[in-house]
């Protein structure tokens, strides 16, 4: 739809004639689905105790919650009741509110569309409505299927919220239609007319004269009441709210979202933390374990890799093609050997303690001393 259009803009006029609901919505220039709000409510005037009340509420309430959550307004389209108290509260508001009136155009007087004379008894079409969909038909009431299927096809799957404002044998039928489309219905409890009525009927459960359009409406409908009395914001707030356009609510949920979002993603870098610190502690305890275990012994060589741990070692092989440890540890030494006294031509003079380190010893890979060396492997007797 045309936003820039303003409230006291002229409005277009759509003639439903046959096109179908789509054709309709699309000459609307709607191209997006939207939130609706649907006015059900009476023509005739409102006791003037309580028209200031409703002004405040649809101005300051109704309008202004439906321009926050960029919501579409349909009504009945008249400058009668409570559509010309729409009209003239869009007038008011400084940005312009999707407005759309629906109504027979066999019954309303527009100089650009059908000049007529003034006491034909046709009704003039309401102030400040950015749209009209002038439907067929002669009788009041004959506008209804093309409303609520057009607030349908505009909303797609965002809610529709019904507001019912005072009314009569019309309206009460509009409200049908909302409850067998599961809507929720919004009843402005003071407005009086079918409004009041509806709402006494609905407390006790009990339809009046076992009315089988109320009995229904109590059955299966979803209503709601909301005093006159209370404050403009305060209904502003639950049509909000129905709409899914409370900017508190809302962005209270994206705060959280993003709470739980990044406490997310903080719980994976823990855990990615927490098992790489396990694996280094497991690392790190099994070398010092192992250093502990064997502290001066040389790790086995492996692909020919030189540790500096001294001569190299040498496999001893019980068969061709099954190696052994080259490990062994000479049991039989003493830690500290009396050399001098018992080497050959030795003084006992000289003698002195010499440390002799356990140590392992390699062994000839032929595993026995050498034949006619006369000396053992190792390097004395």
């Amino acid at each position: 739809m045309n936003s820039a259009m303003g409230p006291k803009s002229v409005p277009t006029i759509i003639r439903q004639a046959d096109q179908d609901i789509t054709s309709v919505r699309e000459a609307l220039g709607i191209t997006t689905p939207a939130p609706v709000v649907l006015i059900s409510g009476g023509a005739d005037t409102f006791d003037p105790a309580i028209a200031p009340k409703l002004t405040q509420l649809i101005g300051r309430g109704l309008l202004r919650a439906g321009r926050a959550a960029g919501a579409v307004i349909i009504d009945g389209g008249t400058d009668a009741g409570v559509m010309g108290l729409i009209g003239r509260a869009a007038g008011a508001m400084a940005e312009p509110t999707p407005l759309i009136g629906v109504v027979p155009e066999a019954l309303i007087q527009s100089p650009d569309i059908s000049p007529v004379e003034a006491d034909s008894g046709r009704v003039a079409l309401a102030p400040n409505h950015t749209h009209f969909v002038l439907t067929q038909g002669g009788v009041w009431g004959a506008e209804t299927p093309v409303m609520f299927d057009l607030a349908q096809a505009i909303a797609g799957k965002f809610p529709v919220i019904v507001v019912m404002i005072g009314g009569g044998q019309v309206a009460l039928s509009e409200i049908l239609d909302a409850v067998r489309r599961h809507w929720r219905v919004l009843v402005i409890q003071g407005s009086k007319g079918i409004a009041d009525e509806l709402l006494a009927q609905w407390t006790t459960k009990v339809a009046k004269d076992d009315d089988p359009l109320i009995a229904e409406i109590l059955a299966d409908g979803d209503l709601h009441a909301f005093p006159i009395g209370d404050p403009p914001e305060a209904l502003a707030r639950r049509i909000g709210r129905e709409l899914g356009g409370d900017t508190t609510l809302g962005q209270a949920w994206l705060r959280f979202g993003a709470l739980d979002l990044a406490a997310v993603g903080q719980q994976k870098f823990f855990r990615r933390m927490q098992g790489l610190i396990l694996a280094l502690s497991v690392g790190v305890t099994a070398s010092v374990v192992l250093r502990q275990a064997v502290p001066d012994r040389c790790p086995i060589p492996i692909w020919g890799a030189d540790f500096g741990c001294g001569p190299g070692l040498h496999y001893r092989h019980h068969s061709a093609d099954r190696p052994v440890s080259p490990y062994r540890l000479d049991q039989s030494l003493p830690s500290r050997q009396t050399l001098g006294s018992n080497t050959p031509g030795g003084g006992g003079d000289q003698a002195r303690d010499l440390p002799i380190p356990h140590r392992r010893h390699p062994v000839s890979r032929r595993g026995h001393t050498g034949k006619g060396s006369g000396e053992g492997h190792r390097g004395h007797n």
